[in-house]
């Protein structure tokens, strides 16, 4: 387990994958960095919700069903165009073109599955350094 963090400000992440036990661990993580965690799953509840939450940062899972990650992030740039924020694609498929496909769609970063937990929370807290 690695030690808490106090950060000098509370930012909020939101994460959404549908698969549970990685929404349980992103918390985990974020509780550790001393940071707010809303956990949704599905981009359909991301695009419902984005608003009310207003995150500092969003991690979104690519592979779902029903909206995937990269249009979930393409509807949050365009529908949502007041909301700039960092977008983590988060993928257990391996794609030659991951992070390419990654920024076409809006995001800023693209990290693969499994999570290392020590990786995720520096590019955390790079992210929350710009913002």
């Amino acid at each position: 387990m690695l030690p808490a963090m106090v950060p000098q400000t509370r930012k909020t992440v939101l994460a959404v994958d549908d698969d549970w036990s990685t929404v349980a661990f992103l918390k985990m993580l974020v509780d550790q960095m001393g940071h707010d965690f809303v956990g949704l799953h599905s981009g359909e509840d991301c695009l419902e919700q984005i608003d009310k939450i207003k995150p500092d940062l969003v991690i979104l899972d690519v592979n779902m069903p029903g909206i995937d990650g990269y249009e979930t992030c393409r509807r949050v740039r365009s529908e949502h165009s007041d909301i700039a924020v960092p977008v983590l694609f988060l993928t257990g498929g391996g794609s030659r073109f991951g992070l390419s496909d990654a920024i076409l769609a809006g995001g800023t970063e693209y990290l693969a599955k499994p999570i290392d937990a020590e990786t995720l929370i520096k590019r955390v807290e790079y992210w929350f350094s710009l913002v």
